[in-house]
C-alpha cells in the first residue's frame, strides 16, 4: 500500500511537469502593454501625447536619449533635438518588460527642391508639404553669402531667389529654417544666372516681303522660342508661334508700309525673359513691293520685274508648263529671297551677246529675267495703288517665235496682244503694248498678271512690266 502511494505521487508529479511544458496562455508581459503609436516622427519642438493600456495600470515612461526627446510620466513626449531614440514604457511590477517606441526627430524641410535659372538671379521652387517652415535660405558656396526668403509657415510650392548675380553658373546650398532658426539638411544645386547682354534675340537670316506674303528664315537657336505679331489682310492683328526655321505668312498685309514685330522668349525656368524687336523699312533683307502712284511718268515709270512674281509657287503665283535647267548660268534667284517654291522657274542673267553676265549678280547692268516661257505660262504680281486712276502699261519681253500675250487683272483675263519674234535670241527685249493700253485701278490692293496665251513653241523671255500714271 505504501509503495502504491509513492508511485502515485511520482505519476502526479510527472503530470504536473508535463502540464507545465505544454503550450498555454501567453505570459509575455510586453504583449500585455498596448500603446496608441508604434513609432513617432517629430520635428524639433513638437510635443505628442502617448497613451498606454490597460488604463487601470500604472505605467512608467523613460527616454533613452534626453538630448533627442524627453517624456513625462503622463506619456507626453517632447522633441528636444535632431536624432533617433526610444521611449520606453513599463508596468508597475518588478518583472515589467518595457515596450519600445522608436522616435525620430528632424528639422522640417521641403519634399523636393527645383532649381531655375534667371536674369541676374536664380530661383528655387520648394515643394513644402507641412506648415512648419519659417524661411528658405540660399547660400552661395563660393562666397558664403546667403539670402533668405520668408515662407511664413505656408505649404505648397514656394519660390525662393538669390538676387544680384553676374552671368555664370554657381553652386548653392538650400536649407529650410524652422521657427527656432534650426536648419534642415542642405540640398546642393548648381544653377545658371544670365546677364541681359547674353540674351540676344533670335537672328533673322532672310526676310523678304512680297505683295501677297512674307518670308522669314530664322537662325537656329534651341535656347529660345519666338512669337510673331503682324497685321493680316483682314485688318486684324495676329500672333503666331514660330515652329519652323522658315516661316511663310500668306495673310500678311504689307501695304502701305510693311512691318512686324517678334518677341524672343527665353524660358529661364523661374520666369520667361522677353526681348521684342520690330522689323520694318530697311530692316527687310529684300523688299519686293510694288506701289503705284501719280508720281510716275513715262520717263520715270514703275517697273515690275518678272522675277519678282508673288509667293506661293506653282498654280498660285505662276504656272510653268516646262522647266529648262540646262543653262550653265541657271541660278536660284528666288531661293536667295527665301522662296523655296520656285523649282519650275528658270531665272538667268544672260546678256545681249548671249554670254553670261555674272551668275548671281542680280544688281548688275543686265538684271535677271524669266527664261524659256511657253504657251500657257503665266506670272502674277500683287501691287498697291496709292492713287486711283489710269495707268499706262507695257510688257517687256523677247520671243524666239510669235506669241499672243494676255493681261490678267484681279483674276479677269483681258484681250490678247501680239509679242512678235525678236529672233532666237529672246533676250533682245522690246516693249509690247496691250489693247487697251491703260488700266483703270482703284485705290488699294490689286493683282496684275501676264500670260503667254498662244503662239510659237519656241521659248520666250519675260523681263517685266512698265506702268505709269496716265490720267488723260
Amino acid at each position: 500500500m505504501k509503495s502504491f502511494l509513492i508511485q502515485a505521487r511520482w505519476i502526479f508529479a510527472c503530470l504536473l511537469i508535463l502540464a507545465g511544458c505544454a503550450k498555454g496562455p501567453d505570459r509575455n508581459i510586453e504583449k500585455r502593454i498596448f500603446v496608441d503609436r508604434q513609432t513617432l516622427d517629430l520635428y524639433v519642438g513638437d510635443e505628442f501625447q502617448l497613451t498606454a493600456s490597460p488604463t487601470n495600470t500604472t505605467f512608467f515612461w523613460e527616454s533613452l536619449d534626453h538630448t533627442v526627446a524627453t517624456v513625462s510620466q503622463a506619456g507626453v513626449v517632447h522633441a528636444a533635438g535632431v536624432g533617433d531614440t526610444y521611449i520606453m514604457v513599463s508596468m508597475d511590477d518588478e518583472n515589467a518588460v518595457v515596450r519600445q517606441i522608436p522616435v525620430d526627430v528632424s528639422i522640417p524641410s521641403a519634399f523636393k527642391f527645383t532649381g531655375k535659372s534667371g536674369l541676374n538671379r536664380v530661383a528655387v521652387d520648394a515643394d513644402i508639404r507641412n506648415n512648419r517652415i519659417q524661411a528658405i535660405k540660399l547660400t552661395r558656396t563660393d562666397t558664403g553669402e546667403s539670402q533668405i526668403t520668408d515662407v511664413d509657415f505656408q505649404d505648397g510650392v514656394i519660390s525662393a531667389s538669390f538676387e544680384g548675380l553676374p552671368d555664370g553658373t554657381f553652386t548653392f546650398d538650400v536649407v529650410c529654417l524652422d521657427k527656432y532658426g534650426n536648419e534642415s539638411v542642405p540640398a546642393t544645386l548648381r544653377l545658371r544666372s544670365y546677364d541681359e547682354a547674353n540674351l540676344t534675340p533670335r537672328d533673322i537670316e532672310i526676310s523678304t516681303v512680297f505683295g501677297n506674303a512674307l518670308i522669314v528664315h530664322w537662325a537656329y537657336n534651341p535656347e529660345n522660342y519666338v512669337k510673331v505679331t503682324y497685321l493680316s489682310t483682314n485688318g486684324k492683328e495676329v500672333t503666331v508661334d514660330v515652329d519652323e526655321l522658315v516661316m511663310y505668312l500668306y495673310d500678311f498685309q504689307p501695304f502701305p508700309a510693311p512691318s512686324f514685330r517678334y518677341v524672343t522668349y527665353y524660358d529661364l525656368g523661374e520666369f520667361v525673359y522677353e526681348n521684342e524687336r520690330v522689323v520694318s523699312g530697311d530692316d527687310f533683307t529684300h523688299n519686293k513691293l510694288y506701289i503705284l502712284n501719280s508720281s510716275s511718268t513715262l520717263s520715270n515709270p514703275h517697273y515690275i520685274w518678272a522675277r519678282d512674281f508673288d509667293m506661293g509657287g506653282e498654280g498660285v503665283a505662276f504656272h510653268k508648263g516646262q522647266r529648262n535647267t540646262t543653262l550653265p548660268e541657271y541660278q536660284d534667284y528666288r531661293k536667295g529671297l527665301g522662296d523655296l517654291n520656285d523649282n519650275w522657274v528658270v531665272i538667268t542673267d544672260r546678256d545681249g551677246s548671249g554670254a553670261n553676265s555674272g551668275v548671281g549678280n542680280i544688281l548688275g547692268t543686265y538684271p535677271p529675267y524669266v527664261f524659256y516661257n511657253i504657251v500657257g505660262d503665266w506670272y502674277r504680281y500683287t501691287v498697291y495703288v496709292e492713287d486711283a486712276g489710269f495707268y499706262d502699261i507695257a510688257v517687256e519681253a523677247g520671243a524666239g517665235g510669235t506669241y499672243q500675250g494676255r493681261l490678267i487683272v484681279d483674276g479677269v483675263e483681258g484681250v490678247d496682244f501680239a509679242i512678235p519674234q525678236t529672233n532666237w535670241s529672246c533676250w533682245n527685249f522690246t516693249f509690247h503694248v496691250p489693247t487697251p493700253s491703260k488700266l483703270e485701278l482703284s485705290q488699294g490692293v490689286h493683282t496684275i498678271g501676264f500670260k503667254y496665251q498662244s503662239g510659237s513653241s519656241n521659248g520666250s523671255c519675260f523681263k517685266g512690266m512698265r506702268l505709269y500714271w496716265s490720267p488723260n
